[in-house]
């Protein structure tokens, strides 16, 4: 079939309110990128791969992690009052990554790619929520696409 390439928008980041984490956001703005849960390559190399790059942005820009890949960073910050929940979700994240990019036979995401995508915005808007909650910036703010 015939796939549509789908687009990232390039927005600048200000820390912006998350009313709950479980609460379905149309977009979720952090990292330099702006995210939907409708708006994701339909490549799933690009997918991991981008989705890898964001967390890996956000934890050493943010978090002060260091080290190459989240795994590592993880690691690295010794999970710097991250929820364990949070901390597991990411880490099977990159494992999905990893089974993708280095398993020879493995071409497309192993299990449910929208689970996949769920996971990651989750994710992202869990790691935001903390920010926000330890820079006291909850509330203030806002995406601003340019």
């Amino acid at each position: 079939g015939r796939h549509r390439r789908l687009l990232f928008v390039s927005i600048s980041f200000f820390p912006i309110s998350f009313p709950g984490v479980y609460q379905q956001r149309n977009y979720l703005c952090a990292m330099g990128g702006l995210h939907s849960k409708n708006v994701h390559s339909a490549n799933d190399f690009e997918l991991v791969i981008v989705s890898a790059k964001e967390l890996e942005h956000l934890l050493k820009t943010k978090f002060g992690a260091q080290g190459n890949g989240v795994n590592e960073m993880l690691d690295s910050i010794g999970g710097a009052g991250l929820p364990l929940p949070l901390v597991k979700r990411m880490r099977h994240l990159i494992w999905v990554r990893n089974q993708l990019v280095h398993q020879h036979g493995v071409n497309a995401i192993p299990g449910d790619r929208s689970k996949f995508i769920s996971d990651f915005e989750l994710s992202v808007a869990e790691l935001t929520e903390i920010l926000e909650r330890r820079d006291g910036n909850k509330g203030e703010g806002g995406c601003v696409i340019s």
